[in-house]
Parts: C-alpha cells; structure tokens; sequence
C-alpha cells in the first residue's frame, strides 16, 4: 500500500495517537507470464509514544490494512489464465518505531 496518512492525539501529553489513510493497494506475482491487480487502499491504526528522551519516542503501533484489488488475471500452470473476481486483501501490521519530536 501506498497511503497518504492523518495522526490524531485526542489527548495531546498522554501519547496515545489514532491515524487513518487513503491509498493505493498492489499486488504482484512474479510468475511467467507477471500478473498484477491495483486498487483502493485503506489504513487505520493506534499507537503510543513512549517518551524514552526529551525529543525521542519509542512507538508501538497497530495498523490494519484494507486493499480492494476487483479482478485480475492470473496464469495457470496447465497454461491460460483464471480470472481473480473481487479480490480484497487484509494485513494486520504490528510494530514499534522510534518517533522524534
């Protein structure tokens, strides 16, 4: 996904942070021939920085990410290709950054 993202601290010295995005999503299989899909991407998240310093954060986060892909092509092994309808693809990204202020 590539997501143009807002950041949200509804309490701003308590750290805790919602964000939300609009995007592209992509696919890509590296089979022969290449089959690709491209649509709608959506994120949204929670975080928390942890003040570890005066300018410096540790931050988790948890994001899910939304891609609505619609239909593609993708090549069979006995040749030709099937048709992928409707395709959607979820991820649950789980991480910790480091955040300067």
């Amino acid at each position: 996904n590539v997501t143009a993202s807002v950041y949200l601290y509804p309490v701003t010295r308590s750290g805790f942070f919602v964000t939300g995005g609009l995007g592209l999503s992509t696919y890509h299989a590296n089979t022969f021939p290449a089959s690709d899909g491209t649509g709608l991407g959506l994120t949204a998240g929670v975080g928390y920085d942890i003040r570890v310093g005066r300018d410096v954060s540790l931050t988790p986060v948890v994001n899910f990410v939304y891609g609505a892909l619609g239909d593609f092509d993708v090549p069979l092994s006995s040749g030709g290709f099937a048709t992928v309808r409707g395709w959607k693809q979820h991820v649950i990204d789980v991480g910790v950054g480091v955040t300067f202020h």
